[in-house]
């Protein structure tokens, strides 16, 4: 008899070679921490396409929605929404991770 083996999750690995952008820290309600990684491909500086989004341990790759009011980001798992005043993350249900998110810090990748 065999035993099944462990499903492995995959991981998208991020070229850092063809990556350039900024990180930005954003603390939210309930002290609640969102890393946000904007990010271009070299060779196309003006389009901004995707943004990394970090929160409790898990990072997503979220790609560039049309919106009309502010930035939204998303893919399958989860939503990024990015405006003036606040930002808010929420699963792709509708299901609150944080919300009320200020940027705290801006500043360049060095590789770290």
């Amino acid at each position: 008899m065999t035993t099944p083996q462990a499903q492995k999750m995959q991981v998208e690995k991020v070229d850092k070679a063809l990556q350039k952008g900024e990180a930005d820290r954003y603390l939210c309600q309930d002290d609640k921490v969102v890393r946000v990684v904007h990010a271009t491909h070299k060779k196309y500086k003006k389009n901004l396409h995707y943004v990394t989004v970090t929160f409790q341990g898990v990072s997503e790759k979220l790609t560039l929605m049309i919106s009309e009011r502010g930035k939204n980001y998303a893919n399958i798992r989860w939503m990024w929404q990015e405006r003036d005043d606040f930002s808010t993350l929420k699963t792709n249900l509708g299901e609150i991770l944080a919300v009320q998110c200020v940027s705290q810090t801006s500043k360049r990748l060095s590789g770290q």
